[in-house]
């Protein structure tokens, strides 16, 4: 986690989506000026910084999924259609 290009702050929060949905509701009714100003209430636990030799590995893997793609891409359509009607 976080090896790709950024450091990632983990909360204490159990549920960060929550967390987030209720910090913008509380830029919208005023508790907080703006979401910048609401995400500063965030106690973070842990951050998580990239490994640069394994963001070297997965930029060379992405570069070959990004390739693959367009050659399987009616596969994958071919294999929707069939657990469609399984």
């Amino acid at each position: 986690m976080g090896d790709i290009e950024v450091t990632i702050l983990s909360t204490q929060a159990a549920d960060a989506t929550s967390l987030g949905a209720a910090l913008t509701a509380g830029v919208g009714v005023g508790l907080f000026p703006s979401l910048p100003d609401a995400v500063k209430s965030i106690t973070t636990q842990r951050a998580h910084h990239p490994d640069r030799t394994r963001a070297e590995a997965y930029a060379s893997l992405f570069s070959v999924y990004g390739s693959l793609y367009p050659s399987l891409k009616s596969a994958f359509a071919d294999l929707r259609n069939c657990t469609a009607t399984s």
